[in-house]
Order: C-alpha cells, then structure tokens, then sequence
C-alpha cells in the first residue's frame, strides 16, 4: 500500500494558532510523515505554521510546496492574530452560494509563468517554511507549456544545487490526462483527486515511472448502511492500494479524526482492492 501524507489546505482555518499546530503533531505522532501546502493556502500562513512545526524534525519528514498560484509576499501580521480574523472573515462569508461537489472540474486557461515568479515564490516558501530545501516543488494547476524557457531553465537549476529534490504538476485529472500535457523525464510527480469520481488508472497507465500523489479521496457523497462508523477509513484504504507506490493525501481539522483514520485504515490492510470498492459500492445511495 501507498502511504499517507497530511494536506495542510484548512491550517490557517483553524481558530487559534497552537490548535492548528497541534493538528500536525497529532499526524505526525500517528506515523505520518509527508506534508502538502502551498502558497495559496491561507495566503501564506499554511506555510507559516507547517514552519513553525518542522522545527526539530525537518530532516525526518517531506515537504510539498507548490508556485504559480497565490501571493508573492510574505505574510507580515503573526499567526496568532491573522487565523482569529481569517476565522471571523469565514463565518461573515458562510452564506455565500454553494459549489456542487459534482461538478466536472476545467481545462486550465493558459497563464504565462516566468522564472522571476518563481523565485519570489521559492524564496517566500523558504522563509515560511524555515528551511532551506524543499522535497516536491509542484506547478500549482499548471501545464508545462505554461512555463517560459527561462523558467525551465531556472527548476533546472535548482534541482542540480538541491534546493529542490523533485518537481512536477499539481492539477485536476483531466489535464494531467489531456493529450496536450508532456510530462518528460524531468517531471517526477503528478499530483491530482482520486477518488470514486475519478479514475487514476488512465494517468497511472500513462505514466507508471511517476510518484502519483492523490487528493480528494473523502468525496462529500452520502453514504448509508455502513456496519463501520468510519466509511473514511475505507476510501483512504482504497486510495492507498489504488496507489501502491505513491502518497496519499488526506486533511482534518479534528485530530481525534486523524488518530481514528490512521488507527481503522490499518483494519483494512489484508482486505483486496475490489473487496474495498464493494464495500462502498454497497453502501451509496
């Protein structure tokens, strides 16, 4: 099976600073081990306390960052006070319309990304993140002809220096599929939603020397008739065997709910992949 990372998009969500933080302690006390965010995600302050968490243990996790999307600055009010005013900004905007889950996601519009972009954004993650290499440097909802020339050339760069490990794409699956996308050698990661919606077989087939990163694995359908109270487990389980040799994501913003995730997805290791799917299959309305 694959193993679990920890998605870092709801940190800056969270009321008050050390509650957030104490959501990834909770995931890497339960055993994981691979963090996602980006800049995009609370406009900084995601970063900045995945930062704040990795002090002491850098070395013994990975991180995924991304660049192409979000602000290129740095955030300047402390973590403390932005996530109370981020949290009263939410409830005042919690009546805005709805977005159906089930909505088909786009083909991306072309967005012209530059080296010096990239740079401020490297730069700003560095600094969040407080520390001097990134593991998985990822174009946020991005193809690769959106990059310049002197763009590729700068990644390039990068890697030979190691201040990035590995690059590659974060986007839906229909572009990481899309005939249009060239992913070369150079590109090791495909970061994209998997989940009962969506198929990754075709992009596995396509591209089985990449690391296959998923998301989105707890669809928001409703399900009935489960004899387990913890239908999660089972499609994290599902995920995991979907993609033996990659990573898969998944958030909270309860850690009693990472604990138990962590604690019922072990239940499932001897089950096969179709008796997983069967079990879920069974139960949707």
């Amino acid at each position: 099976m694959g193993k679990i990372g920890f998605g870092c998009v709801a940190l800056s969500s969270i009321l008050f600073e050390h509650q957030a933080l104490a959501l990834v302690e909770t995931a890497f006390d339960n055993g994981i081990l691979h963090f996602d965010t980006a800049p995009l995600y609370g406009r900084g302050y995601s970063e900045k306390i995945l930062g704040k968490f990795l002090k002491g243990k850098r070395e013994r996790v990975t991180i995924t960052t991304k660049f192409g999307l979000g602000p290129n600055t740095i955030p300047i009010i402390p973590a403390a006070i932005a996530l109370p005013l981020n949290k009263i900004q939410k409830t005042i905007r919690k009546q805005s319309t709805l977005v159906s889950s089930f909505s088909e996601p786009d083909l991306l519009s072309y967005r012209r990304i530059i080296a010096k972009d990239i740079k401020i954004s490297l730069e700003n993650s560095l600094k969040n993140l407080r520390t001097d290499y990134i593991d998985y440097f990822l174009l946020h909802e991005g193809m690769p002809y959106f990059l310049t020339d002197e763009s590729l050339n700068y990644l390039t760069d990068l890697l030979d220096r190691g201040v990035v490990n590995k690059i590659g794409f974060s986007a839906n699956y229909l572009n990481i599929i899309n005939p249009i996308a060239d992913f070369d050698n150079d590109w090791k990661i495909l970061q994209y939603e998997n989940s009962l919606l969506h198929s990754s077989l075709p992009i596995m087939q396509k591209y089985p020397e990449k690391l296959h990163i998923f998301h989105s694995v707890f669809s928001p359908l409703k399900y009935t008739n489960f004899e387990t109270k913890t239908p999660t487990a089972i499609l994290l389980a599902i995920a995991l065997k979907r993609n033996p040799d990659g990573i898969v994501l998944f958030s909270s913003t309860q850690r009693k709910h990472i604990s138990e995730n962590i604690l019922e997805v072990e239940k499932y290791n001897n089950f096969s992949l179709l008796e997983l799917e069967k079990i879920i299959k069974d139960a949707i309305c």
